[in-house]
């Protein structure tokens, strides 16, 4: 819910459901911290999404993008630039164009947002 609430454009109410989903199930899933991560970028909650993301025991090559993404909104270009190196060591392929048509924004402006730190981060086109 809280992941489909950011797709909507909802990111705030998606990182209070993925909270409540931890208060109650404190042995809440791994890739719960994955989820909540991308929620909070799209909260512009970098920080706090940095540290959901490393929190994460596992890390496929879109939370790297998404650490990326975080770090270079933050100006951090060093920490987006490793983290981009990542991405692309998981993915070889990896290009904007094809991961901005993975996840089904309703929004506009969400999808701008998420291109745009991606870009910063400065990941292929």
């Amino acid at each position: 819910m809280g992941t489909l609430l950011s797709y909507l454009g909802r990111p705030d109410e998606g990182v209070a459901w993925l909270d409540d989903a931890r208060r109650i199930d404190r042995f809440h899933p791994p890739w719960h911290w994955r989820h909540l991560g991308f929620v909070l970028y799209f909260a512009r909650r970098y920080e706090d999404a940095i540290a959901a993301f490393n929190r994460s025991p596992e890390k496929p090559y879109w939370v790297h993008a998404y650490l990326a993404a975080c770090h270079a909104q933050l100006g951090r270009r060093s920490l987006a630039r490793d983290a981009a190196e990542a991405v692309l060591r998981a993915k070889p392929d990896f290009s904007l164009a094809t991961f901005a048509t993975k996840e089904p924004f309703r929004n506009t402006p969400d999808l701008a947002h998420k291109l745009d730190g991606l870009r910063r981060a400065e990941l292929p086109e």
